[in-house]
């Protein structure tokens, strides 16, 4: 090759090396508006979905307070999906000397008779972080389930704040429960509904269930 010909490729190769960098880097800075646009508006929406969320979990403090007067805040918050459509959520509430004979006092009263059928967890086998203070569990699923180790979709639950007292929620779901029947709440947030109370007398926990609906 001719030193003409060497000069005129290494040229082009130049060009042409120059005109790909010209075209990506103006690619880059085209997409990157449109990147943070996406990255705001699904933040946002995570925020608002957030937001929204613990307002109802306010609300349901609130519907249980009203209900039982000697309530302090739940120590614990958990939330699970049952199918795409809805799941529950459940706060659970530790119960002291004196809420203990204010509920044994009601539950002779209504002679409520033992039961498993309870919204519970099983204990954790991992966990992940999804979040501030939001943690996903996930359980052992069923034999089933096994082949396609599917853990988020069977069983596994979210916790929304502290898990001090998981052990202790734990321990009550291997346990039976007294359970109440559910008091209608107010329709403020018609996916929202409360479903029902229960007991464990063993750990000293009041569970309150509330029924999400997203279709």
């Amino acid at each position: 090759m001719s030193a003409v010909a060497k000069t005129s490729f290494k040229q082009f190769w130049t060009l042409l090396r120059n005109t790909v960098l010209i075209v990506l880097i103006t690619a880059m800075f085209l997409c990157l508006p449109v990147a943070m646009l996406i990255v705001g508006v699904l933040t946002q929406a995570q925020f608002e979905q957030q937001s929204e969320f613990r307002r109802k979990l306010d609300y349901a403090y609130q519907w249980d307070h009203r209900q039982f007067p000697v309530l302090s805040k739940p120590v614990l918050i958990f939330s699970r999906n049952h199918s795409v459509w809805g799941g529950s959520v459940v706060l659970v509430y530790a119960l002291d000397s004196k809420m203990k004979q204010y509920f044994d006092h009601k539950i002779q009263n209504l002679s409520l008779e033992n039961t498993i059928d309870v919204e519970c967890v099983k204990p954790t086998i991992k966990t992940r972080w999804r979040g501030w203070r939001l943690s996903l569990h996930y359980v052992q699923p069923n034999p089933e389930f096994l082949s396609h180790h599917d853990y988020a979709n069977h069983d596994s639950f979210l916790v929304h704040g502290s898990t001090k007292y998981l052990p202790r929620v734990e321990r009550a779901c291997f346990e039976v429960f007294k359970r109440f029947p559910g008091i209608p709440a107010p329709s403020k947030y018609k996916k929202f509904e409360h479903g029902y109370w229960a007991v464990n007398e063993q750990e000293g926990l009041l569970f309150s269930v509330y029924f999400t609906d997203d279709r």
